[in-house]
């Protein structure tokens, strides 16, 4: 009788585990008037109850007005629905002043769990944002 109550947590549990891989690239387009420019990119998975998923942080600093990243395929692990929402938040001194700013876009990328998925993003950087920190902007 008790392997009748344990047996839908345990289904329930596989599911949640299983992930397949997701892709991510980035490209980041700052003003070609700026000669060199910096910035801090946090992608995360978007959680609804709680904090958010952070899986990937990196800093770059350039000289080009595009700057791409692709990186290394990841497997995030399994989420209760049946998508993922995907986002990021972009520090960055891509100003006519040099002042840092915040960008974080207000839609996520969805993605479906089951197969390999490829996620996008593409960020205007020059002269947008916010004046807050980043960092806060996860919560």
């Amino acid at each position: 009788m008790l392997i009748y109550r344990t047996f839908p947590l345990f289904l329930v549990l596989i599911y949640q585990i299983h992930s397949d891989p997701i892709n991510i690239e980035m490209l980041v387009r700052c003003d070609p008037s700026i000669a060199h420019y910096c910035g801090k990119l946090v992608y995360y998975e978007v959680d609804y109850q709680g904090q958010h998923d952070v899986f990937k942080t990196h800093q770059f600093c350039s000289d080009y007005e595009y700057q791409q990243f692709q990186y290394e395929k990841f497997w995030p692990g399994g989420d209760p629905g049946k998508e993922y929402e995907f986002s990021f938040t972009l520090e960055h001194n891509c100003t006519h002043t040099g002042q840092r700013l915040c960008i974080r876009p207000h839609q996520y990328v969805r993605k479906y769990i089951d197969g390999e998925q490829f996620v996008e993003f593409y960020v205007k950087a020059y002269n947008r944002g916010e004046n807050f920190d980043c960092l806060l902007a996860l919560d």
